[in-house]
């Protein structure tokens, strides 16, 4: 699963981009991303942190939409995607810019450091 902290890596990854035009244009994509990790180590982390019991459990895309109506049949859509393509820039090689090339990897918040700034939330 491809994560990253919204309130804080994006807007790092916009202004980087908006201030590095030599690297983001002509019009790139910008995967804002912050880790790629196995959504067993996503629950982990998210128990380990929040301290809260985490659950993993399989259901067909037919049951997700039962349960969550259209997000539920989105979100499937979604997981089936990440088993086919995990590396969505691949599908755009050349034109994609990464956090790296924008010279801001070291900035941003991993999900471990994401889940600590959102403790309170969780």
């Amino acid at each position: 699963m491809w994560v990253t902290d919204i309130e804080h890596n994006v807007g790092l990854f916009v202004h980087a981009a908006l201030s590095n035009s030599s690297i983001s244009l002509p019009a790139k994509y910008v995967s804002a991303h912050s880790d790629i990790v196995p959504y067993k180590d996503l629950y982990a982390a998210y128990a380990e942190v929040s301290g809260k019991r985490v659950a993993y459990l399989e259901c067909s895309a037919e049951q997700a939409e039962y349960i969550l109506g259209i997000h539920g049949k989105e979100l499937a859509s979604q997981f089936k995607l990440n088993g086919v393509a995990p590396d969505w820039g691949k599908a755009h090689a050349g034109d994609v810019v990464t956090a790296k090339e924008l010279g801001i990897e070291g900035s941003l918040l991993g999900l471990r450091g994401s889940l600590e700034a959102n403790k309170e939330k969780l």
